[in-house]
């Protein structure tokens, strides 16, 4: 399925946008194809775009002190991407967006996504909507950090998004799991 039927679904679900609203969402996206390694947005530059993952994986990491890349999130399809500090703020992102697989999205740019925002209460309503999911699913990541144990975060992960722990790098995995490659291999030999 491409981009735009895929959009236009997620927008139809959201039960707040009418037909003709939706129709004004796609008339400002611009659907981009990132290959592998390619980058959504780099840690210190300005993200003034927001995007919708029809197909592909993206790592969003930070770079540690000892120059390490520590995953923040990993955004998974038929979900929006963006460093939204950054693009909230118009301050410099503190994180880099790298595509896993090659990807296909659909982008809004701030500005033309204000425009519709400040003329459109039902886009305003969505898009404060989708701040407030993002949030949650930011609260849920941590709390799964903080209180389950790692085998509990991989079973989620290969429940939720199995094709993703088919297609990535043990180290990637881990990451995100927040453990070493090691404890993922050992927690992979106790379930199997």
């Amino acid at each position: 399925m491409s981009t735009i039927p895929l959009l236009l679904e997620y927008f139809n679900s959201s039960e707040i946008l009418k037909e003709e609203d939706a129709k004004l969402l796609l008339s400002i996206c611009e659907t981009r194809i990132l290959e592998k390694g390619e980058f959504f947005i780099q840690e210190g530059e300005f993200c003034d775009e927001i995007a919708f993952v029809a197909s592909g994986y993206f790592h969003s990491y930070y770079t540690s002190k000892i120059q390490e890349a520590i995953t923040y999130c990993i955004v998974f399809p038929n979900d929006f991407v963006s460093a939204y500090s950054s693009f909230i703020s118009s301050e410099k992102s503190p994180i880099s967006i790298r595509a896993l697989s090659k990807s296909e999205i659909c982008v809004f740019s701030k500005k033309n996504l204000t425009k519709l925002i400040n003329t459109n209460s039902k886009i305003q309503r969505f898009f404060s909507t989708l701040n407030e999911k993002y949030l949650i699913k930011l609260e849920n990541r941590f709390f799964q950090l903080q209180k389950e144990d790692a085998k509990t975060r991989y079973i989620w992960l290969v429940e939720n998004h199995p094709e993703f722990i088919l297609n990535m790098p043990l180290k990637l995995i881990a990451s995100y799991l927040g453990i070493t490659p090691r404890h993922l291999s050992r927690i992979r030999t106790d379930i199997n």
